[in-house]
């Protein structure tokens, strides 16, 4: 699966390219079993533990997963059982923008407005030039770090500008050999699957 024609073309073209690719994806995790999703969650995670950018690591931005997402709540306790700054998105309505909030404890987490658990109102708000790392979630990954995501553009203005390493992170099944990219895309700096570390194509 993939489309190499898709850092050409007019935006439309590319837009039609990206939902057609949604669709394939949300087709391709429907047939992953819970139980293979929690074995790859965990596989995952422990690579992730292994790598240098992780141990390194002091200040990390990372997510509640949504359903067939694959998860990382093992690496917000790691982090927080190794004393990392652990942060997560948290929604503010007023601005309409998404922050990160520290959490010192999974109980800090609570049901937010899209549904989605997220730092209570009380967490710390943490800038955005102290993060040395970001675990990004996404519906597809390809070999030369694009992301393809849910169609929001919500990580794509929350990461823009940002001083960090980006580590996308997703199902085996997710790595494909190209996604649909416009100029606003964030790329990522590395992707991660229960496999380990995707090699990038060198172009």
């Amino acid at each position: 699966m993939g489309y190499k024609e898709s850092t050409s073309g007019s935006i439309f073209d590319i837009c039609i390219l990206k939902e057609k690719m949604r669709k394939e994806m949300h087709l391709v995790k429907q047939s992953i079993s819970n139980e293979d999703m929690v074995k790859q969650s965990s596989s995952l995670c422990n690579k992730v533990e292994k790598t240098d950018f992780w141990k390194k690591s002091k200040t990390v931005l990372l997510y509640s997963n949504l359903s067939k997402e694959i998860s990382v709540n093992q690496l917000i306790k790691s982090g927080l059982k190794s004393n990392k700054i652990v942060t997560l998105p948290r929604y503010n309505s007023k601005t309409g923008e998404y922050a990160a909030s520290a959490i010192s404890s999974i109980k800090d987490l609570s049901i937010g407005i899209h549904n989605i658990m997220e730092p209570l109102a009380s967490c710390p708000e943490i800038g955005m030039n102290q993060l040395d790392l970001v675990i990004v979630p996404g519906v597809a990954f390809d070999h030369n770090g694009g992301r393809l995501g849910r169609g929001g553009g919500y990580y794509d203005q929350f990461l823009k500008g940002m001083n960090a390493t980006f580590c996308g992170v997703c199902f085996r099944e997710q790595v494909t050999d190209k996604t649909p990219q416009e100029l606003h895309d964030i790329k990522m700096n590395i992707v991660m699957s229960p496999d380990g570390k995707v090699d990038f194509d060198l172009i």
